[in-house]
């Protein structure tokens, strides 16, 4: 497997990638090329472009949840594969994989949208569209999480915002939070788009869908911006630094030699005194690749 963030909140100077308060992955496995969300703009094809990655063939689009820094970037991927086809180029249409509630409206307290940007009948014009609560198996050892199943007292989120149903507005649960999951040799490695549910709900649910108990690292967006007192006094994982809600940082038993870290990475402490912690680095970079059979 092999993982490349196209865009998160850091870029380092000289990098010339462009960052933004989303995030966006391609991960590749088995001959499969997956999107993992699509960011806010489309920064995450620009990044993409800079590092020569081919946005045309991808197989799948895998949504976290619905949020605008998660999805409305598909704007910029759709224009971008509608103009490659006006010029008569190669373009394979991806399955967009999603939980159902991920294409309902949104608002926030200023009442503007703050879900998907398009409805779920056009989303459906331009990608076959898989929306299901339940895991989704994408390869061998790759596999989306489904409904997150919120089971840990001292990790449970608030709501946040609003959902529009056809029945009416209701404090949103985010149930449409998701994450994703890659069985390595080294143990289970938990890919989290913005965690709404809990990160260390997240990585109970990767347990459950794969069977594999032995959690080798965890990368992705946590939104722990404020975690309970209680939250972290648990000693699972790494709470990473946040800035916004958005960090990405792979939690690792030690930090790999530098002569292995991308050439535009970092490592960095925690300023938290948490957790659901221990005391090793916390390893973090901006669009850059790291491989399953990684060194963390």
């Amino acid at each position: 497997m092999e993982l490349t963030f196209l865009v998160d909140n850091n870029s380092l100077v000289g990098s010339y990638f462009l960052a933004e308060p989303g995030l966006s992955m391609l991960i590749e496995d088995d001959g499969l090329r997956v999107l993992f969300d699509a960011g806010y703009s489309d920064a995450f094809l620009i990044n993409a472009r800079r590092m020569g990655i081919d946005m045309l063939h991808l197989d799948r689009i895998v949504l976290s949840h619905g949020h605008f820094d998660h999805t409305w970037g598909l704007d910029a991927l759709i224009r971008h594969h509608f103009e490659s086809v006006s010029q008569k180029m190669d373009v394979t249409r991806p399955k967009l994989v999603a939980h159902p509630h991920a294409v309902t409206s949104k608002s926030g307290r200023e009442r503007a949208e703050t879900g998907m940007l398009m409805s779920e009948d056009k989303l459906a014009r331009h990608y076959p569209l898989t929306l299901t609560r339940e895991p989704v198996q994408l390869t061998e050892r790759l596999v989306v999480l489904g409904e997150i199943e919120r089971v840990l007292e001292f990790d449970q989120p608030a709501s946040f915002g609003n959902r529009h149903d056809p029945e009416g507005s209701i404090k949103d649960p985010l149930v449409d939070d998701t994450a994703m999951a890659f069985v390595s040799d080294q143990g289970l490695i938990v890919i989290a788009g913005c965690a709404h549910s809990g990160i260390c709900n997240t990585v109970e649910q990767a347990k459950r869908v794969t069977g594999v108990d032995n959690v080798h690292t965890v990368l992705g967006g946590s939104t722990c911006r404020k975690p309970s007192p209680n939250a972290l006094t648990r000693p699972r994982i790494i709470w990473p630094r946040s800035n916004w809600n958005r960090s990405t940082a792979a939690t690792a038993p030690t930090l790999p030699p530098r002569s292995h870290w991308p050439a535009n990475a970092r490592s960095r402490k925690s300023d938290r005194d948490s957790s659901c912690r221990s005391n090793e680095s916390i390893f973090s970079a901006s669009s850059h690749k790291t491989n399953g059979e990684s060194p963390f």
